[in-house]
């Protein structure tokens, strides 16, 4: 809320204490736990930390839907672009088909805002909106 308002420097004090109370379970390898602190990281510019748990998250499954779509998000948010897309994609062709989370993530100040006027986004989502489309007409 703080970081869609406009109020950058509460919205970092706030992920900067949550990173800090969280640090100590990250030893405990719970992975799913990992994303959210990669996305925090994403946010902070902790690059190196962000994809170290980024890596240790998509380890149990790397091809898991629901996973890589976190991956895109996640590379998104720091600014990798190609990585974002190809993450995306593999999410969508492994069977993640939430259309309006990708949609919904598009908004200022989320992940997937920076990728929001590439013409291969806008390619992916049209494909997905096709498979969906297919499937509702089929089902």
């Amino acid at each position: 809320v703080l970081d869609a308002s406009g109020d950058h420097v509460g919205a970092k004090e706030i992920w900067r204490k949550g990173v800090s109370d969280r640090e100590a379970l990250l030893a405990s390898e719970n992975s799913e736990d990992r994303i959210q602190d990669s996305m925090i990281y994403a946010k902070l510019g902790r690059r190196e930390q962000a994809l170290r748990n980024l890596e240790q998250y998509l380890a149990p499954d790397p091809q898991h839907p629901v996973r890589l779509y976190f991956a895109a998000q996640t590379r998104a948010l720091l600014g990798l672009r190609r990585e974002a897309l190809d993450a995306l994609k593999a999410a969508i062709e492994n069977g993640f088909f939430n259309l309006p989370m990708i949609e919904y993530n598009t908004r200022p100040g989320l992940s997937f805002h920076i990728l929001r006027d590439e013409p291969e986004f806008h390619a992916i989502r049209s494909d997905l909106a096709r498979q969906l489309a297919h499937l509702r007409a089929r089902y």
